[in-house]
């Protein structure tokens, strides 16, 4: 017999599965985590902790993904003077927020300081993550905290590095040196790549943590645990015959409304007249169709 999993309903819900889970255990990440509702940035199932279509061929991660990912380059994203940071395949823009908030959690952080460049190279994605963060954590992007562009993320971002942290969504075939070119003294880059001998979609991946040594001197790689990304190409392969990311909410269609119902017709009096008590009462009328049961009361999805 399967055993039923019972999905959490609410971004609280989700940030407490994870932690009983025994995923999440930094207080910052955690906090932050929270602040930022996922149902912003995933219209289907945003609380499973599974990766969710996006459009374009793209996925945003799995809720536990972001919490290791964060929770790795947390220690980047406090210490130092500059706090800039990276998120290469910005997709939905959940990272990137999550990243510019975890800038102010600094004992010593200045604050609405830091800056945090997403990077996607579909436009219509850049558009979806802008209009996301728009909805979700507007004062970022007003003050300037958050910038979306689009561009190769393979290459970086040049005009505002180096970066103390640096997150790529997708796996690369090795580890990225120009993007480790960027990474500031004493900064932090997690990164999924594939295994020797396989290729970067071929599921067979390690999450890479590199670290740059304090005086900026040396580059320190440790494999991590095995992970499963999208593979990190570029954009004509990975828009071929992708559907495009879902409109911003405030776009959307409306369903259209229901029509009113028609005036029901007044009904026969049952009652029976005076001096015929006798006579039987007429059967009442037939309901109207609009009174009929209905068979789509189920719940949305």
């Amino acid at each position: 017999m399967s055993r039923r999993v019972s999905y959490p309903r609410t971004n609280n819900g989700l940030i407490n599965y994870l932690k009983e889970r025994g995923v999440l255990r930094d207080a910052a990440v955690e906090a932050v985590m929270r602040r930022v509702d996922r149902a912003h940035y995933a219209d289907f199932n945003p609380y499973f902790d599974s990766p969710q279509d996006i459009g374009c061929n793209a996925t945003i991660s799995a809720p536990h993904m972001h919490a290791i990912a964060l929770q790795l380059l947390a220690p980047a994203l406090r210490d130092g003077e500059t706090r800039r940071a990276l998120d290469v395949g910005a997709g939905s823009g959940y990272v990137t927020a999550c990243m510019a908030l975890l800038q102010d959690e600094a004992a010593d952080a200045v604050a609405d300081a830091g800056l945090v460049v997403g990077v996607e190279h579909i436009a219509q994605l850049a558009a979806f993550a802008t209009a996301n963060l728009r909805r979700d954590q507007p004062k970022l992007l007003r003050d300037g905290r958050v910038q979306v562009v689009v561009g190769d993320g393979r290459l970086g971002y040049a005009p505002e590095a180096p970066f103390d942290a640096i997150h790529v969504g997708a796996a690369a075939l090795e580890p990225p040196h120009e993007l480790e070119a960027q990474l500031a003294a004493g900064g932090r880059m997690v990164v999924p790549v594939a295994e020797a001998g396989a290729g970067a979609s071929a599921g067979r991946q390690r999450l890479l943590l590199v670290q740059r040594s304090a005086d900026g001197s040396r580059l320190r790689r440790t494999r991590k645990m095995a992970v499963n990304f999208v593979a990190l190409t570029d954009a004509a392969r990975q828009w071929a015959g992708a559907r495009p990311p879902p409109p911003a909410r405030s776009a959307r269609p409306r369903p259209p409304a229901r029509p009113p119902r028609p005036a029901r017709a007044a009904p026969t009096s049952a009652l029976v007249p005076l001096g015929d008590a006798r006579k039987p009462r007429p059967p009442p009328p037939p309901p109207d169709e609009d009174d009929a049961p209905r068979g789509d009361h189920a719940p949305r999805q």
